[in-house]
């Protein structure tokens, strides 16, 4: 049964982190090419939401198989980017045309260290995942 919900839990913060990465990137795709200037701060909003996510899959965890989930919590949020920035990088390709610049994407400088760090990160994800699972359950 621990098994299940964590598989459960991974496969819908990955859905998760892939369509919010799509979500980002045709908003920054079409947010320069609108002629409303809107001075909403999204990324607040984006950032709540994510917590929210995590908060009900950590939930989801914690319910099933305890405080032991706490790590798998951890590595989610690892995995997070990893996935995010894949689709977000490949929905602003597709939507750009070939001629134009491809737009920036602004983050926090956090966030900048963590794209540049990606595939340490998914790989340090999986496998805090894979120990915990093995050696503590």
């Amino acid at each position: 049964m621990d098994f299940i919900a964590i598989t459960i839990a991974n496969l819908i913060w990955i859905l998760y982190s892939m369509s919010e990465g799509l979500r980002e990137g045709f908003f920054e795709h079409f947010k320069s090419k609108s002629k409303r200037n809107c001075e909403f701060n999204t990324k607040r909003i984006f950032n709540i939401q994510r917590f929210l996510v995590l908060l009900a899959t950590g939930g989801l965890l914690t319910y099933t198989i305890g405080w032991v989930s706490i790590p798998f919590i951890i590595a989610q949020v690892f995995m997070f980017r990893y996935f995010h920035k894949i689709i977000f990088d490949q929905t602003i390709k597709k939507l750009s045309n070939k001629n134009s610049i491809v737009e920036t994407h602004e983050d926090l400088p956090i966030l900048e260290v963590m794209d540049k760090k990606k595939t340490p990160m998914i790989l340090f994800g999986i496998s805090l995942q894979i120990f915990i699972y093995m050696f503590l359950m």
